[in-house]
This record gives structure tokens, sequence and C-alpha cells, in this order.
């Protein structure tokens, strides 16, 4: 049996998409792993800022300034942006009101994450056992 230029192309054809899927599967384990460890850094942060705030009454308070801060400077650019749009362009004033959603969406998400640390300080417990759980899965995963 003679292999023909064919076949030759078939193979390497073959061997150039193993090598492919080979690379693509490394980079996407490579990827994962460092989500992963980015998730990891950020739940010991949130429970050492928790510790943290727990021990220092001024530490809390300015958490808590900073969100109330953060809240503000969201409504005012999202009050910001129908002028802005009307300024610089009339055509561009029809994107104004998705834009003003996206940020009064950040203003609720930075409200709502910055409740839920409240919370976690009523119950302190509760908080870090959630998340020392979080914790162990994303270990195990690793």
């Amino acid at each position: 049996m003679e292999l023909g230029p064919e076949d030759f192309k078939n193979l390497s054809i073959g061997i150039l998409g193993g090598a492919i899927v080979l690379v693509g599967h490394g980079y996407y384990k490579r990827l994962k792993r460092s989500n992963i460890l980015s998730d990891i850094e950020m739940l010991t942060y949130e429970k050492e800022h928790l510790e943290g705030m727990k021990r220092s009454s001024v530490q809390m308070s300015r958490s808590s300034f900073r969100a109330i801060f953060a809240v503000f400077m969201m409504f005012s650019a999202a009050e910001l942006v129908p002028h802005f749009a009307e300024f610089v362009n009339s055509r561009g004033a029809s994107y104004h009101s998705l834009l003003c959603v996206f940020i009064w969406a950040g203003a609720g998400g930075i409200s709502y994450k910055y409740f839920r640390r409240f919370n976690d300080l009523k119950s302190m417990k509760a908080a870090f056992a959630r998340i020392d759980g979080k914790l162990e899965k994303l270990n195990s995963k690793l």
C-alpha cells in the first residue's frame, strides 16, 4: 500500500488539528487557573476586610462613606449623560438612555455589595463560614 500526496495532506491536517486542540486546551487550563486564583485573592481580601471592619469602627465608617460617595458619583454620572449627549450631538442622544441604564445598574450593584458587607458584619460567623466554604471549593478546583 502506497501513500499518495492526498494521504500526506490528510495526515498533516490531522497533526496540525491535534496540535491546535492541545494548545487551545493548555491556554484554557491556564486561563481557568488564573481566574480561580484571582477569585481566591478576592475572597481572601474580602475576609481580611471584614476582620478589619470588625476590629475597627474607623475602618467601618471609612468603608461606608466610600460606598456612599461611590453611589453619589454614579448618580451624578447618570444625570450628566443626557446633558453631555445633547451637547455633543443630537445623534448621540439616542444612546444616552442605554448608557444611563448601565450607570444606574452600576450604582445599584455597588449599593448591594456594601449592603451585603454590612449584613455580614451583623452575622460574622455565618459570613466567615460562607467565605471559607467558597475558598475551599476554589482550592479544591486547583
